[in-house]
């Protein structure tokens, strides 16, 4: 029996998964009001949990969290990055890898659902 799709096929698209149960979270976030640290706290939070939960469903081992999180602020930055009209103002840092830091996409995000919100 000749199985075409790979388990590393699966995990990619459990990833993508999870970047789209991220953005629909925090398109309906109730967790404070927009343009706050606390707010950005929490959608920090609710992404490690995402990611968490990925792991333990998938029984990855803990050491590829941060490999796994960073794909997925990489995918939600692109994402609003190809999303925005204004993507210069959401001041979106990416390191000389390529990889954002999770505090620029949170608070891009925050700043992303506050547009949409005015």
């Amino acid at each position: 029996m000749n199985n075409s799709s790979s388990p590393l096929t699966a995990i990619e698209s459990s990833i993508t998964d999870v970047i789209s149960q991220f953005l629909d979270m925090a398109r309906g976030a109730e967790i404070d009001s927009p343009g706050t640290s606390t707010r950005q706290a929490g959608l920090m939070y609710e992404l490690d949990s995402l990611v968490s939960d990925f792991l333990d469903q998938n029984q990855i081992s803990s050491e590829e969290y941060n490999s796994l999180e960073q794909q997925v602020l990489n995918s939600v930055a692109e994402e609003l990055i190809l999303d925005s009209d204004h993507h210069d103002s959401l001041d979106l840092r990416a390191d000389d890898q390529g990889n954002y830091d999770a505090e620029s996409v949170m608070a891009a995000i925050d700043l992303d659902l506050s547009a949409v919100d005015d």
